[in-house]
């Protein structure tokens, strides 16, 4: 398609510098069943199409590709505490963590994997015994019913102030969060090997009012 589109454009006179298909790459969000190439794998799929195609138009453009949900997405986890738990038809984690930190899973139906993270041993996991996992649904602390951050998952018991890991929050986590509700963003550290810093303070109730002003006849 965009081969045909590259002949339309150099038959008016334009002169392509490069073509850029945009975003070719995307991540195991679920790690067991997804099947996602490699570079090299993409690059074999898709290279003969494009060198056959602007061989045919008689052009020479760069090949352009915008891999940035490959190179990110893993790299940031979002962490969240357990409020409470509460078991009726079904089990729900609630989180202190909602939609506006992570919105993907609310706007997108969006799968991101959750472990908790303090309970990663095997024997939490059914390898070292019984297997005491169940379904559970996390969800946030937002007074909406779409704030689900996962459903259904098969998660070792939980209970208040455990800690959930929320993986692969790095594409579209912090770039699409809000301060719905009045709700201050979290914080982010960046870890380097065995070092940690704060790249991003959380935020206050006064960082969500200081844009604010007193309106004339509220003096």
């Amino acid at each position: 398609m965009l081969v045909s589109v590259a002949r339309d454009i150099t038959d008016i006179g334009v002169k392509l510098e490069f073509v850029d298909v945009g975003g070719g790459l995307g991540i195991p969000y679920q790690r067991s069943t997804d099947p996602i190439p490699t570079p090299a794998e993409y690059a074999a799929a898709v290279m003969p199409v494009f060198l056959d195609g602007i061989k045919s138009i008689g052009i020479k453009p760069e090949f352009w590709v915008e891999p940035g949900r490959y190179l990110v997405a893993d790299s940031t986890v979002l962490l969240t505490r357990v409020n409470s738990v509460k078991r009726s038809h079904k089990t729900f984690v609630n989180v202190d963590a909602g939609f506006n930190l992570l919105v993907r899973p609310a706007m997108y139906d969006a799968y991101h994997e959750v472990v908790v993270a303090n309970k990663t041993g095997p024997e939490y996991s059914g390898e070292s015994g019984a297997d005491t996992r169940s379904l559970a649904t996390v969800t946030g602390p937002i007074c909406e019913t779409g704030d689900i951050i996962a459903h259904d998952r098969l998660l070792p018991p939980i209970e208040s102030g455990d800690l959930i890991a929320i993986l692969d929050t790095g594409a579209y986590g912090f770039s699409m969060s809000s301060q719905y509700n009045s709700r201050p963003r979290c914080a982010e550290v960046m870890v380097n090997d065995t070092r940690e810093a704060l790249m991003r303070r959380a935020e206050t109730i006064t960082d969500i009012q200081q844009t604010m002003e007193n309106l004339p006849w509220q003096k």
